[in-house]
């Protein structure tokens, strides 16, 4: 039985007990007395309850950071009450005494006045009105039940919670890994303001037949009592009422750069989260074995590329020990064995925790995040990975570690440098007495040399090589995905220094590691070598012996191959691989450098630099672990710029083998690229690498992809057999956009925020060219997956390749088609995505909270059902003049609302529709309208007709008819008026560039802003969309 049916059963079960048993004006169970209650004297007593304020006001943070996000975590829909009897012992014994399920306000009970009564100034508060029994009990209130973070009840069998027992460790609210808010609705638990929920109900003796509710709280002799005001209820806190709180905290971290330094985040990942979260909150202390996960790795994305919000589960984890004395550092220091290493945990039971340090001081379990991000300042770059526990440590409290439910942690973290990396590995002065400074950070240092950060294609960077530089030996350091080289190597006696600890440490190991690397003598300084052709490739070991036997003064000039980030088996052992095991990859590195040193962890290291080679692998947004579908990947940058599209050899209308349509496109290209210049260059200095200029002889865009591939053979072209790297067709760009949430940050089709864009332009601020043609020429990269022809380029725009990866790793995967990234069911009209989890959302039951395209709310869950038409209803026209024919006609009329309403309202029209005759798939969630991205599937799964016969407007776009024969003889002469806009929920991140949002218009057939030209009011219908489990 699946999540949904279980509370479903729950709510039908228990309501037929109420129905047939209860007594005509109560929610009560019949037969419930016991010694905690008096079932025979009832009264009417109120529950005033309120969402708590918690989660926008409690600030937690080394320094204060961002507003709030209003609304976008306090909606509220459905509240389940709970009522057990208390006998002040085994909870086994405190019976169950009502449960009632008020699924909206306004929602009452059969004979009686009561039910939930809300507030008329506000959603999120209320009042229940019911009949109960004087005595001690126990009141538990669960709100948003279904939502897109917890299932309230995973192990609930056919247990009916008849007693209290039941309830704590039934309702055991467990956490599905979901970390970003889709509709606003976070799990909710409220009682009374005490840790156990325990109140007492007694009658009013100046009200007779009324119920007044105390309770007392821990540790204090007062009695509290809730408001019991008829009708409107004062304000209320936590005191006078049932306070809704999240489960779940909200943690909000953002990271600042130092002075003349640059940090750039890279991504994010939670360790230690509880998997389960307690209902009520004195149930923690039987928590000690429960189960914790870790999150997905979570890239920063170009919109807010330093800061993430996210929602994570209660985790209570007190500090035990007995230190007294604490500074910051102690609460990420690591434990460490005998030789200075770090220790691990001893959980071989818990899958996932194979990387996770001890710790010396922070409790066991206790959430920590994990940060990889890249430093670049006085002439110093590193990678680094940062450890920081959770938990409120402002003012001081560094051995607090829990995070709370309802809590809003605030973090800002300022990177000023990586001295604390240098001290743990060199000491204080530069040559010994290493100290971990700093434990929360590791990583590896590049002091000097020239540095360049290339793409996941093949490229080309020059070096100069000195015989006096290398004779008293060269540090090579590689990081590559199946293995590290460190050496030390001496190209006076062709080997590996003994003095030093060699990984690996041999040679001919070393050489499998770095095959991705070669090099070739140049003719000159600032000509690349060709691939192809005369001269000799060799490995660095070798160029290295060339260099201390034939250097000519002055010293030689290399281009070194940097091989494409693509492996077909592991290079240690030519065993099989997988595209997982390199795809969506930390880093490849190179170094040459004069000295390296490592810490006595051996997590961090400092490299005194020559040359530094850095490659980003290969961004992909399937979902790598399916094996059936061929896939393609993407590199992370445009290194050439804007370029007008060219004259293409020929053209292609195909929406989906770019590779196929780059063939025809690029003809023969003999010529076409400069390949001595396609590259890295030395400046006049020898100091600094720059981008070659004037890559493409010709200046076209067309042929830009030319550039990241490798001309084999050296015949100045790139062949059909040599072509990996293509201009993508449209439907491939789409899903650039579609599955961007899950790659880097670098790779986003629009590299900056969309804060300072004009709008109102005929112009793409940010074109991006497809290889398909006509009006599929150019996505709007700002927008995101609005498209057009080439004209909406201007005088320039840029190319973004990819490359096929295959099913599987294999040398001819560049030339396997790559399959289709959703699969589209036309007999159920439902849409399934093969995407990366992180390019999806949890799945929703309700409408999508208001977002704009940027937003975590606009992904798609992993299937999705469209409704078989947009959502009409049948009206009538009506003449009253004496024509022939009948006065009146009926028609579809198509349901509409205006953008504001589409875009922000907590319900739209689309709740109104009842279906047309789709499959039933048996889905709890309701129809809504879709957002952007679901609206880009639909067009590459479904054709730009979305599934229906788009172009009978009088069917489906009618929005009025009447009869424009205005003479009282004649036929009569019925006129359509019709709307093409099609709603989305998303509107855009820059109100001034639109104030509308996203809309698709049915007759030009394509996504795009409502503009002014469409019409001033924003109105249009809807298509209907809905989750499917």
């Amino acid at each position: 039985m699946d999540k949904i049916s279980k509370i479903a059963s729950i709510a039908v079960c228990f309501a037929l007990l109420w129905v047939f048993s209860a007594c005509s004006d109560d929610m009560l169970m019949e037969g419930q007395g016991a010694n905690g209650v008096d079932m025979n004297h009832m009264v009417e007593v109120e529950i005033p309850f309120s969402l708590s304020k918690g989660i926008t006001s409690h600030v937690v943070t080394r320094s204060a950071r961002a507003t709030d996000q209003q609304g976008k975590d306090s909606q509220l829909s459905g509240i389940m009450v709970f009522v057990y009897e208390n006998n002040g012992g085994d909870p086994s014994n405190d019976k169950r005494l009502a449960y009632q399920f008020f699924e909206s306000p306004l929602t009452s009970l059969e004979g009686s006045t009561g039910g939930w009564i809300p507030d008329a100034n506000d959603a999120t508060c209320g009042h229940f009105k019911f009949y109960m029994p004087v005595g001690d009990v126990y009141i538990y209130l669960i709100g948003n039940a279904q939502g897109s973070f917890i299932d309230f009840f995973p192990e609930i069998g056919e247990s009916k919670l008849a007693n209290r027992q039941d309830f704590l460790e039934k309702v055991t609210p467990k956490w599905n890994g979901n970390m970003f808010t889709v509709d606003g609705y976070l799990p909710l638990v409220g009682s009374v303001n005490n840790r156990t929920g325990a109140c007492t109900i007694k009658e009013d003796e100046s009200n007779s037949g009324k119920g007044i509710i105390t309770y007392k709280k821990e540790n204090d002799e007062n009695e509290y009592f809730i408001s019991q005001q008829t009708g409107e209820h004062p304000a209320v806190n936590q005191d006078n009422s049932f306070v809704l709180k999240r489960l779940m905290c909200k943690v909000s971290m953002e990271f600042k750069s130092g002075t003349n330094v640059t940090f750039t985040p890279i991504s994010y990942k939670f360790c230690h989260c509880a998997e389960y979260v307690s209902p009520a909150e004195d149930s923690w202390a039987g928590y000690d074995n429960l189960n914790m996960i870790d999150t997905e790795t979570v890239t920063f994305d170009a919109q807010t590329p330093s800061s993430f919000t996210v929602y994570l589960p209660e985790n209570i984890r007190e500090y035990t020990g007995d230190k007294t004395e604490w500074e910051f550092a102690d609460r990420d220091r690591v434990r460490k064995d005998d030789n200075g290493e770090n220790l691990y945990e001893n959980t071989p039971s818990q899958e996932g925790h194979e990387g996770h340090y001890q710790f010396e001081n922070a409790p066991e379990k206790s959430t920590y995040v994990e940060i990889t991000g890249k430093f670049e300042g006085n002439n110093i770059s590193a990678e680094t990975k940062y450890i920081l526990h959770l938990g409120d440590f402002s003012n001081n409290k560094f051995k607090e570690f829990s995070l709370r439910r309802d809590y809003h942690y605030q973090y800002t973290v300022t990177v000023n440098g990586v001295n604390d990396i240098v001290v743990e590995v060199k000491g204080e002065d530069g040559t010994s007495n290493p100290q971990e400074k700093n434990p929360a950070v590791e990583g590896i240092v590049f002091e000097g040399g020239a540095r360049v950060q290339l793409d996941a294609h093949y490229e080309q960077v020059e070096m100069k090589l000195m015989k006096n530089k290398i004779s008293e030996g060269v540090y090579i350091y590689a990081k590559t995905p199946f293995g590290n080289v460190s050496c030390k190597y001496l190209p006076s006696t062709q080997k590996l220094d003994s003095n030093h600890k060699n990984q690996p440490a041999t040679i001919e190991e070393a050489k499998k590691l770095l095959q991705w690397i070669e090099f070739k003598k140049q003719s000159a300084k600032g000509t690349l070598a060709s691939y192809g052709g005369a001269g000799d490739r060799m490995d660095v070991f070798a160029a290295l012996d060339r260099v201390a036997k034939e250097e000519t003064p002055g010293g030689d000039y290399y281009t070194c191959f940097v091989d494409e980030y693509y492996y077909t088996a592991n290079p240690v052992d030519n065993s099989s691989i997988a595209l997982s095991d390199f795809i969506n990859a930390e880093d490849r590195t190179f170094s040459l450098g004069s000295d390296l040193q490592y810490s006595a962890d051996k997590q961090s290291a400092v490299a005194t630099a020559v040359y530094v080679l850095q490659q980003h692998s290969i961004a992909c947004f399937y979902d790598l672990e399916n094996q059936t579908v061929a896939k393609y990947g993407v590199e992370l940058t445009d290194e050439i710029g804007g370029l007008p599209y060219g004259s293409p050899a020929g053209e292609s209308s195909d929406a989906k083998n770019g590779r196929g349509n780059t063939i025809t496109e690029i003809g023969n290209n003999t010529g076409a690229v400069n390949w001595a210049k396609n590259g890295f260059l030395l400046d006049d200095t020898d100091s600094k690498l720059e981008a070659g200029k004037g890559r493409l002889t010709t200046g076209w865009a067309c042929l830009a992809c030319l550039t990241r591939n490798r001309d084999f053979n050296g015949d100045s072209k790139i062949t059909d057999d040599e072509l990996r790297w293509y201009t993508p067709a449209r439907d491939q760009m789409l899903g650039l956009w579609i599955g961007e949430p899950a790659l880097p940050a670098k790779a986003a089709l629009l590299p900056y925020s969309t804060d300072n864009l004009k709008g109102n332009v005929s112009e793409s601020n940010y074109p991006i060219y497809t290889s398909t043609n006509g009006n599929n020429r150019v996505i709007w990269a700002e927008e995101g997956c609005s498209f057009g022809p080439e004209r909406q380029a201007g005088n320039a725009g840029y190319v973004r390749v990819v490359r096929n990866l295959g099913t599987t790793p294999s040398s001819d995967s560049y030339s396997t088609n790559a399959g289709e990234y959703y699969h589209y069911d036309s007999d159920n009209r439902t849409i399934e995505v093969f995407l990366t989890d992180n390019a999806l959302r949890s799945f929703s039951y309700r409408e999508l909270a208001p977002h704009h395209e940027r937003s975590v709310v606009n992904r798609p869950y992993k299937k999705f059902q469209v409704a078989a038409q947009p959502y009409t209803e049948e009206a009538t026209a009506t003449c009253n003049r004496s024509h022939w024919g009948d006065a009146s006609i009926k028609y579809q009329k198509l349901q509409t609302t205006n953008a504001t309403q589409a875009k922000t309202a907590t319900t739209t029209i689309a709740a109104n529709y009842k279906g047309n005759g789709e499959a039933n798939l048996n889905t709890t969630a309701v129809w809504r309208l879709p957002n952007q991205r679901e609206l880009a599937l639909m067009i590459v799964a479904m054709g730009t007709t979305l599934g229906y016969n788009m172009n009978d407007y009088n069917i489906y776009h009618t929005i009025n008819c009447e009869c424009r024969n205005s003479w009282l003889v004649g036929a009569h002469d019925w006129t359509y008026t019709h709307n093409y806009v099609l709603h989305c929920r998303t509107s855009f991140s820059n109100t001034n560039y639109t104030a509308f949002g996203y809309i698709y218009h049915a007759r030009d057939k394509h996504i795009r802003m409502y503009g002014d030209d469409i019409g001033s009011d924003g109105m249009g219908g809807c298509l209907c969309v809905r989750d499917v489990q």
